[in-house]
């Protein structure tokens, strides 16, 4: 199998597989691979759906631009993470909708979710931005997770991506809004 490196936004890259159709070997894959793309799937969608938000409640170019990248990225991502199941003939994964997969690393709880639609400037930003840092850490220990324990090298590459440019992305949020205590 091949795999070709697609450039996205922020200089991030999508690994997809180079070959159309049935494998011709069996991908090799083990449970903490399956496990990392079926918890991600909800986790990047969640960030897309909080990059959703930002238009109409902040007038802040820097959390604007910021929320369009993280949109991007995260979709690139998710359909990424979709082809690797489909590939290993594993499930997308368990029924997330309405964001239930709160026991997955770094997830945004429902009562933050509905403060951030009844907010809008600089209450929004403050939010939005420590609620995303909290968010992008989630997304290190998942794929640090994977780094460690995954066997798929394309699984393990997205990992690295995830770890290297989240720690970018955490540290310009930091500089938007400060650190956390």
């Amino acid at each position: 199998m091949r795999i070709a490196v697609v450039p996205a936004t922020l200089g991030t890259a999508v690994l997809v597989s180079a070959c159309g159709g049935a494998p011709t070997r069996p991908i090799q894959h083990n449970a903490a691979d399956v496990t990392f793309a079926q918890n991600m799937i909800p986790h990047h969608q969640q960030a897309v759906d909080m990059a959703a938000m930002v238009p109409s409640h902040t007038g802040n170019r820097n959390v604007i631009v910021m929320a369009k990248h993280i949109s991007a990225d995260q979709q690139s991502g998710i359909d990424t993470l979709r082809q690797l199941l489909e590939q290993w003939r594993e499930p997308i994964g368990h029924d997330h909708d309405g964001h239930g997969g709160m026991g997955i690393d770094g997830m945004v709880d429902a009562a933050t979710m509905n403060k951030l639609q009844s907010l809008k400037g600089d209450a929004f930003d403050e939010l939005w931005l420590r609620s995303m840092i909290r968010h992008h850490k989630g997304a290190i220990t998942m794929a640090t997770t994977e780094m460690t324990n995954g066997e798929d090298p394309t699984a393990m590459k997205m990992a690295k991506m995830i770890v290297d440019w989240q720690q970018i992305e955490i540290g310009r949020m930091n500089a938007l809004v400060g650190p956390l205590e």
